[in-house]
């Protein structure tokens, strides 16, 4: 399933509850996103990517862009 930047701002936008939400936006400090979050996005791009996202990898997201890179290196 190819994911598109806004599906992803929209995606983050309807777990948090929050409108707003850019590519710079901090995944802890501006959506307040604790280890269970995480743990479901990593279910999230598991699903739209069709396969595993590494712990090691999913560790370093920081930002919104962080993961739209990443999805963006899955999908080419």
């Amino acid at each position: 399933m190819k994911i598109t930047e806004q599906d992803l701002i929209s995606y983050f936008e309807k777990k948090f509850g929050k409108e707003g939400i850019s590519l710079s936006s901090s995944l802890t400090n501006d959506l307040g996103m604790d280890s269970l979050d995480q743990a479901e996005m990593v279910i999230y791009l598991e699903d739209i990517l069709g396969e595993e996202t590494p712990e090691e990898v999913a560790e370093n997201f920081r930002t919104v862009q962080d993961v739209w890179d990443y999805i963006q290196s899955k999908q080419q």
